[in-house]
Formats: structure tokens, C-alpha cells, sequence
């Protein structure tokens, strides 16, 4: 059998006589008038091998064969069989894509390998240069997409007309498209290659489901949030309404929109959901945060955190934990004249002593001894030994003002900040003035050594 360039030919074993078959050789040259032609070297094969196509061939073309059993050194025997190729195929050539589909990785993939072929049975006597074209995707041409979004030219893929040439006697050529890391959280997106024939005479492309092939880039990036608040301190609404800025940062840009949703251990601060904007540049995202007035006389303590609601990226939350310590100074004493206090701070050294100063001034009429609580706390960043210190002191009997002095140790290995919490157990006497909420800081300072570095 023949195509226009390549014949195929079949035999069987001839009687051996008792001879050993080695193999077969096969004879071709041009015509049919003996072997006057060109004659063409021999292709030898296994004694198991029956059939043997012989490419490279002239279109409509006379060709004869013969085919010799190989015994010992010599091929002996050989029928002669005429036959001819079949004329060119007329007219130009189909190229298509093969596959039509590609799937990759964002920064594993540095490239789209998009191969192109010639039909099958299309010739393959001369070169065919083509162009693929990769664009966005239009968002008709496209079923069945699932859930990819367009990929930007410039940013997610090398747009443009990219040019790739199958060579005389090959079959296809591949061209490779450029996959770029944009360093952005997205969610799967695609683009466009679309297929032409440089030279409409020679070659016309076969356009598959859709108007080209699709590729499909899967992205590579993961968000890390992180607090960019260490405590806030807040008053209730009422005689010193104060509220603070809770912020968390983005460490890589990102497509989409993130939400999170925050509440308090305690519930001072009401739930409320936060929207982080698209950017496309890391980012540090603010909201406003304000206690609720719950009417109950106390400073209280609370701990606000915010986890991830909903983001079709990528997104790791481990530097949201354990959350924002909140200090919040009551504010539901408004014209009530009540006594107030607050804790002075100190600044030391790691391993020394900080002297705290607690200033309490008695309201109208009242003059009674006054026991105040003293709790330690790290910041929530901080997981070393806390301070060691009293955990109460006593205002003596007394009217106006008292400054009572104690100290406190700082370990060694120590926090770059801590704080103090100072409570009367008969808060009533105290309603909405604790100034600083009752919380006083010791701020750790190492002095750099002798001699520079």
C-alpha cells in the first residue's frame, strides 16, 4: 500500500530448504524498467519482521521492490513488484492544535509548550511557518470554564503574536509562551492561543471548540495576615468616649476580596465583619473599633480576634493568633463624682527592678482604706516570663489624694514591653475614672555595649 510519499510492504517466510532465514532485505529504486533507476540502499530486518514502509518518497512516482531472504552472508531470491505514491494531496494543508487544552502552575511552569501539527496524512514536503496569538479570553467563547477568571497579558502571560515554524519533513513544532509570576493571590485563570498559517497557499489552521486553545494557569501565591496593632485602648461611650484602629497587613497582593469577621472574648466590642480591598501591592487594611456601653460600672479586659470568613485565595491566618489584648475604661459614670486613679509606668533595663506609682484620689467623703489588685500581662506578640511582683496594694485610711510606690521585677530574658494592671475591689467608688483604663507600662530598654558593635 502507498500514500504520496511512503510505500508499505508486505511479505511472508519462503520455504528455507533447510536453510537458516537471517532476515529479509529490502530493494527499492525509481521505475518499473529493471533496475536501471536510482537504485536505493537495502534495509535489512529480523527474521520475525514480515512488512516494511519505506518513506521519503517522491509523489506519483513509479517505484520497484523486491524483497530477499538474508541466509548466511548473501540475500538470495527477490520477486519484483511494481507499484507507484500516490499523487500530493492538492491544494494547502491543515495545521491544528494538539492538545487543545493546557493546565499549569503559576512559577512552576515558566512556560506554555503549545504544539502545533500538521493533519494526519497532510504532506510534509515544505515548511510551514504559523503564528499563535495569545489574548484574553472572551467570555462567550469559553464554556465550562470552571470558575477561571481572565489572565492579563503582561502580568499573568507574554500577550502577543508569538511565530513558530514546522520544519520540512516534520510532523509539528512547539512554541513556547511565557508564564509570569505576578506575585499577586489569584484565583485559576486563563488566556487565549489562537492559530493562523503564515501562507494561506500553503497551509490553513483548524480552529477547535472555542476559537483556540485554552491555558489554564493555576496560581502559586498564598496571603499571610498579620496584626499591625499590638493592644488597643478604648473608653465606652459616655464621659470619655475614645476609640482605636485595629489593623492587619497583607503580605502579597491579591485579585480578590478578603473578609473577616472579628468579635471579643468578652464582649465588649459588638462582632462586625471586615472587608479587605482588592490591591495588587501588599497593603496594611485599618478599621475603626469601639466598645459597647453595657451600663455595668466596671474596666474591663477583653481580647478581640479575627478569623477568615470568606476569600477565594489562598489565605493563612496563623499570625492573627491569639489575638489583640483590649483595655477599655468604663463610661457609664457620667456626672457622678467618684474618686479616680491611675498607674504611672517606669522604664528599666532586662533583669532590673521598675518602680510603679499608683495615684488614687478619694472621692467626697470617703476616706476609707482602698485594696487594689495588681495583675501581670505580656502583649500578645510576646510568650516569654512575665513580671513578678505584689498582687495587691493597700491605700490606707485616708482623704484625697495617695501615691502608693511598689516595685516589680523584670526577668532577665524579658518582653520589649509589659504591662500592669491596677483594679479597687470596690470599684463602685471608683465608676468611670480610671484614667489609662488602671493599666500602667514597663517599657524594657538594652543599651547598646561599650565600643559600638
Amino acid at each position: 500500500e502507498s500514500t504520496h510519499n511512503s510505500i508499505t510492504v508486505y511479505w511472508t517466510a519462503p520455504k528455507d530448504n533447510g536453510a537458516t532465514i537471517r532476515g529479509y532485505g529490502v530493494d527499492h529504486w525509481e521505475g518499473w524498467d529493471g533496475k536501471d533507476g536510482v537504485f536505493e540502499d537495502i534495509v535489512w530486518r529480523n527474521a520475525n519482521t514480515f512488512e516494511h514502509t519505506i518513506t521519503g518518497l517522491k509523489p506519483d512516482t513509479k517505484y520497484g521492490l523486491a524483497v530477499k531472504a538474508v541466509v548466511g552472508d548473501y540475500a538470495n531470491g527477490g520477486y519484483i513488484h511494481k507499484t507507484s505514491t500516490k499523487p500530493a494531496p492538492s491544494g494547502p494543508i491543515q495545521i491544528e492544535f494538539n492538545p487543545v487544552m493546557y493546565t499549569l502552575s503559576e512559577g512552576t511552569h515558566p512556560y506554555a509548550v503549545v504544539t502545533v501539527e500538521r493533519s494526519p496524512g497532510a504532506n510534509t514536503e515544505n515548511a510551514i511557518d504559523f503564528t499563535l496569538t495569545a489574548k484574553e479570553v472572551a467570555e462567550d467563547t469559553q464554556a465550562g470554564r470552571g470558575g477561571a477568571s481572565n489572565a492579563t497579558p503582561g502580568s499573568d502571560f507574554a500577550g502577543g503574536a508569538h511565530k513558530g515554524t514546522i520544519p520540512a519533513g516534520a510532523t509539528s513544532a512547539a512554541v513556547n509562551i511565557s508564564i509570569l509570576d505576578d506575585n499577586v493571590a489569584e484565583v485559576p485563570e486563563d488566556f487565549l492561543v489562537v492559530l493562523t498559517a503564515d501562507d494561506p497557499s500553503k497551509a490553513v489552521a483548524r480552529e477547535p471548540a472555542g476559537g483556540g486553545a485554552l491555558v489554564l494557569i493555576n496560581d502559586n501565591d498564598e496571603v499571610n495576615l498579620s496584626y499591625r496593632t499590638d493592644y488597643l485602648k478604648l473608653s465606652e461611650p459616655g464621659w470619655n468616649h475614645r476609640t482605636g484602629e485595629l489593623a492587619i497587613h497583607v503580605d502579597i497582593g491579591t485579585s480578590k476580596r478578603i473578609s473577616m469577621s472579628c468579635s471579643s472574648t468578652n464582649g465588649k466590642i459588638a462582632p462586625f465583619d471586615w472587608d479587605i480591598p482588592v490591591s495588587n501591592n501588599p497593603q496594611t487594611s485599618r478599621v475603626t473599633v469601639s466598645p459597647v456601653k453595657d451600663g455595668d460600672f466596671k474596666y474591663d479586659y477583653d481580647t478581640l480576634t479575627c478569623g477568615l470568613k470568606h476569600a477565594p485565595v489562598i489565605v493563612k491566618t496563623e499570625k492573627l493568633k491569639p489575638g489583640i489584648p483590649v483595655w477599655v475604661v468604663d463610661g457609664d459614670a457620667l456626672n457622678i463624682p467618684k474618686g479616680e486613679f491611675y498607674l504611672g509606668g517606669d522604664m528599666v533595663k532586662p533583669g532590673f527592678q521598675a518602680n510603679m506609682t499608683l495615684f488614687v484620689t478619694r472621692p467626697e467623703g470617703v476616706n476609707s482604706s482602698e485594696t487594689f489588685s495588681i495583675e501581670y500581662l505580656n502583649p500578645h506578640y510576646c510568650d516569654k516570663a512575665k513580671m513578678t511582683g505584689p498582687s495587691s496594694v493597700t491605700v490606707p485610711e485616708s482623704r484625697g489624694t495617695n501615691n502608693i510606690l511598689f516595685s516589680v521585677q523584670v526577668p532577665s530574658d524579658s518582653c520589649d514591653v509589659y504591662v500592669i494592671r491596677a483594679m479597687p475591689t470596690t470599684p463602685d467608688t471608683y465608676q468611670g475614672a480610671a484614667k489609662t483604663g488602671g493599666f500602667g507600662l514597663v517599657h524594657v530598654v538594652t543599651p547598646p555595649r561599650p565600643g559600638g558593635l
